[in-house]
C-alpha cells in the first residue's frame, strides 16, 4: 500500500495526470492489486484508511488537506473495487468506482472555483471509462440472473454532473479550462444512452456543448469519438447532411492502422453517402470487410430489388440494432427502384420501332415486372411510388393516371433517370 501511495504522490507532485490515471486504474495489477490485498489484511478498513492518509500526508508537501484527501478516497475506492472484481462482484465494483467519480466531481468544482491547474483531467477520463465499463458488466450479470439492471442508469446521473461541472467552467479558452475534459465525458454519456436505448437524450448533451464557445485544446482522439457519435445521432434523426460532415471528419482523422474504428465509421458513412446520392467504391467495402455493403452496393448499382429485399430481411436484426434499418429502407426508391426503371426505359428504347412512343412507359408493364420480381404491388401503389420519386427529383417526368403511363423527357440530352455520381470534391475518397 505504501508503494502505491508513494507512486501516486510522485505523479501528483510532478503534475503528471496521464501517469497518475494509470497508477489509479483498477487494471493496474502491478500496484493496485497488491495494495488492495494489504488494505484488507489490516482487518479494519478504518485503520487501513487512516494508515493510507498518514502515508500521503508524509510524502506529499504540506498544503490544503483537500488536495491530498481526495487521492486517499480514490485509492481506497479503487482498492475496494479491485477486491470486488477478484470475486466477480461487478455491481459492487461499479459502485466503488462510481463513488470515486462522485467525490472527484466535487474536487473538480472546488479546483475550478480556485482557478487551479487541471492537470489531473486524465484521472477524470479514466474514472468515467472504468465506471461505464463496470456498470455495463454489472448490468449484463444482472440480466443473466433475470434481475432488472439499474447500474448504468444510476451512473448516468453522475456522469451528467461531471459533464456539467466541466462544461460550465467559465475559463473557456484558458489552458486549464475544464471544458477540455467535457468532450470525453460526453462520449461516455453517449455510450450510456445508446446502451439504455435513450438516444434522444443525447441531444441535450450536444446542445449543452455546442452553445458554448469553441475550445481548441481538446485531444484529437476525444474529438474524433465525439464526431462519430454526433454523426450516428444525426443519422438516426435523419439529418443526413450533418451526419455526413461529422462522420467524414471522424473518418479523415482516424489513422489507417485503426482498422476496427474505421470500419465502425464506414457502417454509417456508406449508407449516409448513398442517401446523399453518392456511390461508394468496391475497394473500400472489400478492404474493410463489409460484405453486407458489398451486396447493398450491388443492389443499388444494378437495380436488383430482389437482392435488396433479401439483404434487409436476412440482416434485419443487425441493422435495427445499429439504427440503420429505416434509413436503408429509404434506399429502395433511390437508387434501387430508380435504377430498375432506368433499365426498363433503356430496354424500351432498344426494342421500340419508329412508331413507338419512346418517352412513355406503361404502368401495367411496370407492375408486371415488379410482381415477377416478387414485389406484389398494385398499380395505385406504383403511381404513389413514382410520384414520390418525381417529387424528390429521382425521375424527370410525370404520371398520366388516365392513360396509365409514366411520361419522361424524350430530349436527346435529357437524363430522365439521374445517375448517382461517384462523389463530390468535398467528400472523402470513398469512390473508385
Amino acid at each position: 500500500m505504501e508503494k502505491l501511495a508513494r507512486h501516486v504522490a510522485t505523479q501528483i507532485m510532478a503534475e503528471n495526470g496521464g501517469e497518475l490515471s494509470v497508477q489509479l486504474s483498477t487494471r493496474n495489477e502491478a500496484y493496485v492489486l497488491p495494495a488492495s490485498r494489504e488494505f484488507f489484511e489490516l482487518g479494519q478498513e478504518s485503520l487501513a484508511a487512516a494508515r493510507l492518509e498518514a502515508i500521503l500526508q508524509r510524502v506529499l508537501p504540506p498544503g490544503d488537506p483537500s488536495s491530498w484527501s481526495i487521492w486517499s478516497v480514490i485509492i481506497q475506492n479503487q482498492m475496494r473495487a479491485v477486491a470486488c472484481l477478484s470475486t466477480d462482484r461487478w455491481k459492487d465494483a461499479a459502485e466503488r468506482v462510481s463513488d470515486s467519480l462522485f467525490e472527484f466531481n466535487k474536487f473538480m468544482a472546488n479546483e475550478a472555483n480556485q482557478g487551479r491547474p487541471s492537470w489531473w483531467l486524465p484521472v477524470l477520463w479514466m474514472l468515467c471509462r472504468e465506471s461505464r465499463f463496470l456498470a455495463k458488466q454489472a448490468d449484463l450479470e444482472m440480466e443473466l440472473h433475470r434481475i432488472e439492471p439499474t447500474t448504468m442508469a444510476s451512473l448516468e446521473e453522475r456522469l451528467k454532473k461531471c459533464f456539467g461541472t466541466c462544461n460550465n467552467d467559465k475559463r473557456a479558452n484558458h489552458p486549464d479550462s475544464l471544458r477540455r475534459g467535457a468532450v470525453e465525458v460526453a462520449n461516455q454519456l453517449f455510450r450510456v444512452y445508446f446502451r439504455l436505448n435513450k438516444v434522444p437524450l443525447c441531444d441535450g448533451i450536444i446542445r449543452g456543448w455546442e452553445r458554448k464557445s469553441e475550445v481548441h485544446a481538446i485531444p484529437r482522439a476525444h474529438l474524433v469519438t465525439y464526431k462519430y457519435f454526433y454523426g450516428r445521432i444525426k443519422f438516426i434523426g435523419q439529418e443526413y447532411g450533418e451526419a455526413e460532415k461529422a462522420l467524414t471528419f471522424a473518418w479523415q482523422n482516424t489513422p489507417r492502422r485503426f482498422i476496427s474504428q474505421r470500419r465502425k465509421i464506414l457502417e454509417y458513412l456508406v449508407p449516409t453517402g448513398l442517401l446523399q446520392r453518392r456511390m461508394v467504391s468496391r475497394h473500400i467495402v472489400s478492404q474493410y470487410n463489409l460484405p453486407l455493403y458489398q451486396d447493398l452496393r450491388e443492389a443499388c448499382t444494378s437495380g436488383d430489388i430482389t437482392l435488396f429485399r433479401r439483404l434487409l430481411q436476412q440482416n434485419m436484426l443487425h441493422f435495427v440494432r445499429r439504427g440503420l434499418y429505416i434509413a436503408l429502407e429509404a434506399l429502395r426508391l433511390y437508387p434501387v427502384m430508380s435504377t430498375l426503371f432506368r433499365q426498363l426505359h433503356r430496354i424500351q428504347l432498344e426494342l421500340a420501332d419508329a412508331n413507338a412512343q419512346q418517352g412513355h412507359l406503361s404502368l401495367d408493364e411496370m407492375v408486371a415486372v415488379l410482381n415477377a420480381l416478387g414485389q406484389n404491388i398494385e398499380i395505385v401503389e406504383l403511381e404513389c411510388m413514382l410520384c414520390t420519386m418525381i417529387y424528390h427529383g429521382y425521375i424527370k417526368g410525370y404520371v398520366s393516371h388516365r392513360y396509365r403511363k409514366l411520361v419522361v423527357n424524350r430530349a436527346p440530352t435529357a437524363k430522365p433517370f439521374p445517375i448517382m455520381p461517384a462523389r463530390d470534391a468535398n467528400q472523402p475518397n470513398l469512390a473508385e
